[in-house]
């Protein structure tokens, strides 16, 4: 039987997504940089691309992992203070990135257009129901509900994230380090269809995901409904 991650393994992975977040982020900028002068480039003849990526396509997908990393960090101060129900309240906004990056690395949504959609049209088109209804069962509803009974919305069920203590940490903290590795995974994956893009993020990517696989290979990984979906 595997064993459980110990606790100060657990923050230790925390720190090791959010720098990942970080350094991909970081990568993105670089590449918005660039663009200018790749623009100028093609417009010369020198390049010729069918599928350029734009910038402020890039400029969402950047804040989005921006996003996730300030959220990560804020969820991992907050168990460490057994701020469990805070902390929840962040980890129901990492489930909603993981919907984005999944439709954005499935070309099911268009990140420049979730960028400049005003609030009706990202109600109607990128709202967490719409891309899970679009999921075929990746993401189950059972899923997203319980992040919002738990810390979502106030509810009696999230009672036990308070001084008690009474859920599970361990698989609370396991959960939420799924789902950020799913949202890495479909970063990764948005980044190999895109030219300018390109395979800056490979050598990272292949280190993230040694990393973590060997992790799940050796402990128990645990979560609050459901497992990571590569």
């Amino acid at each position: 039987m595997k064993e459980k991650i110990p606790p100060e393994m657990q923050s230790e992975i925390l720190l090791f997504i959010i720098a990942a977040f970080d350094h991909g982020a970081h990568l993105m900028s670089v590449s918005i940089e660039a663009f200018d002068r790749y623009k100028e480039a093609k417009m010369r003849g020198l390049e010729k691309i069918e599928k350029l990526v734009i910038p402020e396509e890039m400029f969402s997908i950047m804040n989005l992992i921006k996003i996730a990393s300030e959220l990560l960090s804020s969820f991992s101060t907050l168990v460490n203070l057994r701020r469990l129900y805070s902390a929840a309240s962040l980890a129901r906004q990492l489930v909603e990135i993981e919907y984005l990056m999944w439709a954005f690395s499935k070309e099911k949504r268009d990140a420049k257009e979730w960028l400049i959609a005003d609030r009706i049209k990202r109600k109607k088109g990128f709202q967490p129901f719409a891309l899970r209804a679009e999921s075929d069962g990746l993401f189950p509803n059972s899923d997203y509900i319980a992040h919002c009974e738990i810390g979502g919305h106030p509810s009696p069920i999230g009672f036990g994230l308070l001084k008690n203590h009474e859920m599970d940490i361990y698989s609370f903290v396991c959960d939420a380090i799924s789902h950020s590795r799913s949202i890495y995974n479909y970063f990764y994956r948005w980044s190999q269809i895109k030219p300018l893009f390109g395979d800056l993020l490979d050598p990272q990517w292949l280190h993230f995901e040694e990393t973590l696989a060997k992790l799940y290979d050796e402990y128990a990984v645990t979560n609050i409904d459901r497992g990571y979906h590569p």
